[in-house]
C-alpha cells in the first residue's frame, strides 16, 4: 500500500515506462540509443561550459498553472522536458522562479550563490 498511497499517477506511469524500456527486448532499441543521445547532449554542455559558468534555461512552460492544467495528467509529464537536460546529463541545476541554472559537475555551491542573488534581487 505504501507505493499505492505515496506515488501519484504520473510517477507510476514513468516507472512502468522505464521498466518496459529497460527490458532485455528493448535494450538496444531504446536504452542503447538513449545513452548515445545522452553523450551528445553532455558534449554540447561541455562546449558551453568551456566559455560559461552556467546556463539559464526555462524550468517550465508557464509561471503559474490554472486548475485545468493541473487536472491534465499529461501536462505535468510533458513539463519534464524542461528539466530533462540536467537530469539526463547528471549536471547540477537549481530552479529560481520559472528558470533554472545548470552548471558544470560539482558546481552546486556556485549555483546556490546564483540562486541566492536572484532571490535577493527578486528576479
Amino acid at each position: 500500500n505504501t507505493r499505492t498511497e505515496a506515488f501519484g499517477p504520473v510517477l507510476k506511469t514513468a516507472i512502468i515506462f522505464g521498466s518496459e524500456n529497460l527490458s532485455t527486448d528493448n535494450y538496444f532499441k531504446v536504452y542503447d540509443k538513449a545513452l548515445r543521445v545522452r553523450r551528445v547532449i553532455k558534449e554540447a554542455f561541455d562546449k558551453i561550459f568551456a566559455e560559461f559558468d552556467a546556463v539559464l534555461m526555462p524550468a517550465c512552460s508557464k509561471m503559474s498553472y490554472n486548475d485545468e492544467m493541473l487536472a491534465d495528467k499529461n501536462a505535468s509529464f510533458e513539463e519534464n522536458l524542461y528539466t530533462a537536460p540536467a537530469s539526463i546529463t547528471g549536471l547540477p541545476a537549481v530552479v529560481v522562479g520559472g528558470g533554472q541554472f545548470i552548471g558544470k559537475a560539482f558546481s552546486e555551491s556556485m549555483l546556490f550563490e546564483i540562486a541566492k542573488i536572484c532571490e535577493k534581487e527578486g528576479k
